[in-house]
Order: C-alpha cells, then structure tokens, then sequence
C-alpha cells in the first residue's frame, strides 16, 4: 500500500499564493514532493493555470487572502465546472466568516499558516481519499447511488427483492434533443422514481438508462410491487418530462425479482426477455427447468475455477505456415479444456458455457499469461482470440495493459485476432482498443473475415495487419466455385491494400492447392499440423 508521501508523487497540483517568501518556500519543498506543481501568484493566474491545464490537475491548493480575485472566488468559478475536483485552501487567518464561506464553496480542509507540511500532506490525502470514496458509490449525475452500492448493499445468500427499470430507445432522446437535455431527462426521472418509491425502497442508478430498486422488506407483497410499477410507468408515459419548452415522453420496460438471493441476476436475465417481447412490466417467477439450469451453473462456475487452477483450461498451439515455402511463421494459442475424468470439452461449448456463468473474463487471462510465458521461453509469434467481451470490459482491458508494459519484449509478438462480426457491435471501442494495443508493437488482425458481416472499408480504416478468412469459405473451395469466388475477392482486395491473408481450416491436398493458386499468403490448418501442447513448441523456437 502506498503511503502519503509516495502518493504525492502521482498528483499534479494548482498552488496559488500572492505572498513570495511564502511562495518560494512552499515550491522548494513541495515542488520535490509531488509530480508537477503548477504555480500563481493570484486568483486571476490560477484561473488561466487552471483553463489550461485542467485535465491534468488532481488538487487546487490556495491561500484565500490575495489582491484581485481571491483564492475563494477562484474556487466558487472552478467548481461550477469541475464540482468533484478537491481544493485546501490555507490562511494566516483563523476567521469564521472565511471558514464559513469556505464551506459553501464545498472546500476539502482548511489549512493555518505557517503551513506545517506534515499536516498538510496528511490533509491532502484526506481530501483524495473522501473524494475516491465518495464518489466511487455515487452517480455524479443523478445523486443516486451507483450499481457499485447496489452490490454491497445486498448481503450474499440473503433474499432480496429488487425491481429494474430501463428507459426504453434512450438514444433516440440523445439523437433528437441532445445530450444536455438527455442528462436533464435522466436527472427528473430518478427524482420521481425517489418521489414514488423512497418510502419502499432504495433507488440507484444501475447504468446509463436504467435504474434499481431494492426494496427495505424482501417480503414486500410482489402484488402491491407490480401494482405501483404499473402506477409509475403508466404516469411518467403519460404525463411526460418536460425540459425547457419540449414535452418528451418515457417509455419504460421494468422487471422484478422477489425474495430471491440472485434477485438481481433474476431481474437482469428477465429485462432481456422483457425486451425482446416488448413486455413493459415482467416478474421473475421461476419454474423447474430454469432452477436446474442455474444449479448447473453455480457447478461450472465451479468446475472452470478449478479447470483454471488445476492446469486443465490451457492454450494449444498450431503453427501458421508461409503458403509458398511451408515455413512455420506464427501460431495461434487456442484454448484447450479437459473435465477432471480427462474428456474433452468442444471450445466453442467451454466458451459459451463461460460467457453464460460470467467466466469469460478469465479465458483472455489465463491465456495470456501463457502465451507471454511461451514467448519468453522459445521467441515464437503468437496469435490470440481476443472477443468483443473482452474489449468492453474495462478490468479486462486494464490486465491487458498490465501485463504488456510489464513484458514488453514478449508483447511485441503478440497478435490480436478480433472477429469481424464483433468488430460491429461497438465500433468506437474497438477502434480505441486498436489503437492503444499498437503502441505495445502488437499486430492486429481480423478473424473470420467473410462470415457475414464483410465490409471491405473496414479494413483499411482500421489499418490491420492482417486479415483470417472465414474457416468456412476455405473448407471445400476445391469443389464450390462460388467459395473460391469470395475468397478470391477478398484475397484481391486485401492484395491491393497490401494486408497479408490467412487461410484457416486447410485439411486436405486439394484445398492447400486452391489457396496457393489463389496467392493467399499463409495456411493454417490440419494438413499441416494440429494444435501442439506448449512442451512441443521447442523444435520450433528461435535460435
């Protein structure tokens, strides 16, 4: 854990002080503390500093008495846009009014000259410290709490009823009245939410168009709970929420869960279903069959846990030969998984079974560690599956990133194979994703090209490396001449941008002479070779 001093060193701070020798002090001293220490000598600098650097300041600290505009003022005008950001303001003055006013103008701490410097690093840790937790329960916007204090405060393996409401087509009011208005829109409904529910239940702000209710009394009759759901969105569709001169009309889908110690995981499956039959109000009721199958999956979400610990869930590896010479280039890391009686689990099963019970997250882990681990040991290019449910989950990315600035030598062999079909779920993040992987020296690539979203733009605007055609245009081009059609378009496509092409699934003689007629520049496939265990890859390493 760090200590006070050592998390000085990460903070850039805005220091206003209108006094030289006081100045001069306070610079010799904290200046050597801290990261970068951005200096004025009045309000009026400091504000400029401020307009300038603003988003790399972490904390403001001021004296309050200064000529022109005073330290306060300074602060009221920054608060207005940055209300979160922490300020300590110090004062050779032990004045009630200036405390008072200093109070008004949310200030963190008050801080008496001569500044002692051990107080003041401890009140600046403070300040960080009320800020990070504050805020990590609380959604800025609505005041609400967050989904972070939604899942604390509901005690594990205890029931709880909890009812979820989502606005419906929510973009479609950013679209037509844009964002301000939107957030305005948001920030009324969860005060009539708070209007219709406070004396129940507690009201958070689930995500970016939905709330959550969870009620003080798990055993609050479902029927008065349906009842007054119903009250609601029949209320807010009818009556509107009215911003400025424009009336604009909510549409609400709401589920609920009662009683139940996975209520919410209940409510969040039953919005999907709710969604998709355009049911404004479902209620989680389950029966038989789906008992079992959340049985079965508390057992995987046993079973893969073990598999991770017990060396069973690991990567294969299966080379990727030069189509022209037959010489290995790269491989791909594929997973592999064993049950504990030995049989084998079909990857695409394990993944699905994965997703489902919210282990997805450690498939890109465990392969990863391993794949940096082969690389250090035998310096081999290596290919890794990496899904759009990796790239939207924000800790997922973050141990991406950990692990290749902490290996950086191993990083620069690594590529990123992404399906071209995910690639269209959220386009943006992808992109950035791209984007900050390159900087680690890693090659990006689109897997499965072709399989039905091809959109050949996309390829020279996210500027790949390389691109895999689809397993399922490769197998039987010998005999179907509309798949040797579409591969050969794409192959010419990609020729003319310059993207190297991969064939996979190339099993026999007679496909590999298709793809080598083609000019397809790389083969991978069970005609050369499967997918060997890491402790093969030694006659392949780089000497």
């Amino acid at each position: 854990m760090q200590t006070a001093v050592e998390r000085l060193k990460e903070l850039t701070i805005l220091y206003c002080e209108d006094e030289e020798p006081v100045r001069e002090v306070m610079v010799s001293v904290l200046g050597k503390l801290v990261r970068r220490l951005i200096v004025a000598e009045d309000g009026e600098q400091g504000l400029a500093l401020f307009a300038q650097h603003a988003d790399e300041i972490d904390i403001i600290l001021t004296d309050i008495s200064m000529p022109g505009m005073n330290g306060l003022e300074m602060v009221r005008t920054i608060k207005k846009t940055h209300p979160n950001l922490p300020v300590i303001v110090t004062t050779a003055f032990s004045n009630r009014e200036f405390l008072l006013e200093a109070i008004d103008n949310n200030v963190d701490k008050y801080v008496l000259k001569p500044v002692d410097m051990a107080k003041l690093i401890e009140a600046i840790n403070q300040s960080l410290l009320y800020h990070e937790t504050r805020y990590l329960y609380k959604d800025p916007l609505t005041g609400l709490p967050n989904r972070q204090a939604l899942l604390r405060d509901m005690a594990p393996n205890m029931p709880h009823t909890v009812a979820l409401l989502d606005i419906d087509r929510f973009s479609e009011i950013n679209l037509i009245y844009g964002e301000a208005a939107a957030d305005r829109v948001l920030i009324a409904y969860a005060r009539q939410l708070k209007e219709a529910f406070g004396d129940a239940a507690t009201v958070y702000r689930d995500g970016a168009d939905s709330f959550a209710l969870l009620f003080h009394d798990p055993d609050y009759p479902i029927e008065q709970i349906e009842m007054r759901l119903t009250e609601f969105i029949d209320t807010v569709e009818n009556a509107g929420i009215t911003i400025d001169d424009d009336r604009i009309y909510i549409l609400t889908v709401a589920t609920v869960a009662h009683q139940d110690p996975q209520a919410f995981n209940h409510a969040q499956r039953t919005m999907i279903a709710s969604k998709k039959s355009y049911r404004r109000l479902n209620t989680f009721r389950p029966n038989q069959t789906e008992r079992g199958r959340y049985e079965e999956d508390i057992r995987w979400v046993h079973e893969i846990k073990t598999a991770i610990r017990t060396n069973r869930l690991k990567p294969f590896y299966q080379p990727i030969y030069d189509t022209q010479t037959q010489k290995v280039v790269k491989f791909e890391a594929l997973l592999r998984y064993r049950m504990e009686d030995g049989s084998p689990i079909d990857p695409q099963t394990f993944l699905a079974i994965a997703k489902r019970v919210r282990m997805y997250a450690s498939i890109i882990r465990t392969v990863l560690k391993d794949v940096i681990e082969v690389i250090r040991q035998w310096q081999i290019r290596v290919s890794v599956n990496i899904s759009y449910e990796d790239i939207s989950n924000p800790e997922t990315v973050r141990f991406i990133h950990g692990i290749l600035s902490a290996h950086p030598e191993q990083a620069r062999l690594i590529d990123f194979e992404i399906l071209e079909s995910e690639i269209f779920e959220d386009y943006e993040s992808v992109k950035a994703f791209i984007e900050q992987i390159r900087r680690y020296g890693c090659g990006i690539g689109v897997d499965d090209f072709g399989s039905g979203y091809t959109n050949f733009s996309l390829l020279e605007e996210l500027e790949v490396d390389f691109i895999k055609i689809d397993g399922s245009l490769i197998m039987g081009i010998a005999e179907k001449v509309r798949q040797k059609l579409i591969v050969e378009s794409i192959q010419m496509f990609a020729g003319k941008l310059g993207i190297p092409t991969v064939a996979e699934m190339v099993s026999d003689a007679e496909t590999y002479a298709v793809v080598r007629e083609l000019g397809i520049d790389y083969t991978q496939g069970w005609y050369f070779a499967k997918a060997i265990d890491a402790s093969e890859l030694e006659q392949y390493a780089v000497r």
